[in-house]
């Protein structure tokens, strides 16, 4: 990750980091970094966010990113900001993703501020799905929330656990 591919990368998201006041965590960085390569070349070849297929990987890699950024004090959507960055870097081996970036930047962007509105909607909808279970610790019961959750909402395991945590349910 110290290589000309992502060092450009790399210190933006240090640098968007460190504007929040945070500790830069280098493998979260570089996570991030990987991710968004993979986003948008999956995205440049038309492989689009959706709940299926090679979509649902891309949409997983920007809502693993979005969580990342988060643990880093990131609130706000920032993969969409990389874009430029990248196609400035692959420029020479790939001309066309210059001439797709707004778009592609686009995709990216509706998927993040979509993933980010979920996520604040989900303080109550958890508050919601684990009221009944922090009177009767069941832990099948807690596993199809979970899986509903992931299912329908898209949150994943890990903010779930988080949330079961806070609320001192065993999932």
């Amino acid at each position: 990750f110290e290589t000309d591919l992502f060092r450009p990368i790399v210190k933006e998201i240090e640098s968007e980091v460190k504007s929040q006041g945070q500790g830069v965590n280098k493998a979260l960085i570089y996570s991030v970094a990987d991710h968004i390569r993979a986003i948008v070349f999956a995205i440049y070849d038309a492989v689009l966010p959706s709940n299926e297929g090679r979509g649902y990987v891309v949409r997983k890699l920007i809502r693993k990113s979005i969580m990342h950024l988060r643990e880093m004090g990131i609130e706000k959507p920032l993969l969409y900001k990389l874009v430029p960055v990248l196609s400035e870097i692959m420029k020479d081996a790939y001309p066309e993703i210059s001439l797709r970036r707004e778009n592609i930047a686009q995709i990216i962007l509706a998927e993040e501020k979509s993933f980010i509105c979920t996520l604040e909607s989900s303080r109550s909808l958890f508050q919601n799905k684990f009221k009944e279970l922090a009177k009767n610790q069941d832990p099948q019961k807690a596993g199809m929330i979970a899986f509903e959750l992931y299912d329908t909402y898209g949150i994943q395991f890990e903010l779930t656990k988080k949330c079961a945590d806070d609320n001192v349910i065993i999932i």
